[in-house]
């Protein structure tokens, strides 16, 4: 089965929850596909592969064929905030759903304060650095701005790009 790079914008927001405890209600609508069920269809439309068995086939250049183009997306499109949220609350992931400006808000203090010259975020009643501030713990911080820029409030008001 695929699996999600680790260091994509989508899996860095959910390791966000361990540190910081929260994750965005987003009004969007995921149709994420594994990658090796696209490389699977890839195959198949070329060809290739055939009841998931490899055949090797002779291509023939300039045979007049028509040129086809596909646009292959999951069957199965699923709500971040109805489905994915509570199937991670069920998983065990201990985190509080907020919104997205609450959510930003918080992830750009972070950023700010892990790039400043103290570097120092003390929590009440400890006096220790947060571990929500440091980039290697929460690389999420890293991607402020692509958050914003993709999941932010723009012309609709939903926040829904």
């Amino acid at each position: 089965m695929g699996m999600w790079n680790d260091s994509d914008a989508i899996p860095l927001m959910v390791r966000s929850a361990f540190t910081m405890k929260v994750l965005p209600k987003l009004n969007t609508d995921c149709n994420w596909l594994p990658v090796d069920t696209l490389a699977d269809c890839v195959l198949e439309l070329g060809g290739i592969l055939i009841d998931g068995e490899a055949e090797k086939r002779d291509v023939e250049e300039g045979g007049g064929e028509l040129e086809l183009f596909y646009n292959i997306v999951s069957p199965h499109n699923f709500s971040w905030e109805r489905d994915f949220l509570p199937v991670l609350c069920a998983a065990g992931l201990d985190f509080e759903s907020v919104g997205f400006e609450e959510w930003i808000g918080r992830l750009k203090r972070l950023a700010a304060s892990s790039s400043s010259s103290s570097a120092a975020v003390l929590t009440p009643g400890n006096g220790c650095k947060s571990p929500a501030a440091d980039p290697d713990r929460n690389p999420a911080i890293k991607l402020v701005q692509y958050y914003e820029t993709s999941f932010g409030k723009g012309e609709d008001e939903e926040g829904k790009k």
